[in-house]
């Protein structure tokens, strides 16, 4: 329970640090069409420090005004778009192509 705590604390203090830069340039993404390249590939993990949250959140921005856009769950395969510290925006490689920023800690880049 103590670890729990730890972990909810931490993604708190995560949250509310605010990148707008970030922000700026997934609006513009999202008002071009743009297709962003990924940088990397890899996987969801609903593990964090031994529980698992069978979900995780697919945010719409760093910021502190963030939306719940999607969740995924373990396994799902994923793209990684965009390194935004301690996020990575993230494109599922499902045919849902769902996207959003998700923490690091939640994804297990393949090597």
């Amino acid at each position: 329970m103590k670890t729990l705590i730890i972990i909810l604390i931490t993604l708190l203090i995560y949250s509310c640090n605010e990148k707008r830069t970030t922000d700026e340039m997934n609006e513009a993404t999202k008002n071009n069409n743009i297709e962003m390249q990924p940088i990397a590939f890899g996987k969801i993990t609903t593990i964090a420090d031994g529980f698992d949250v069978k979900k995780v959140n697919l945010w719409s921005s760093t910021n502190t005004n963030r939306k719940v856009l999607a969740s995924m769950t373990n396994g799902e395969k994923i793209k990684v778009l965009q390194d935004s510290d301690p996020y990575y925006l993230v494109e599922s490689l499902n045919e849902d192509g769902r996207k959003g920023y998700c923490l690091k800690g939640f994804v297990v880049i393949d090597k």
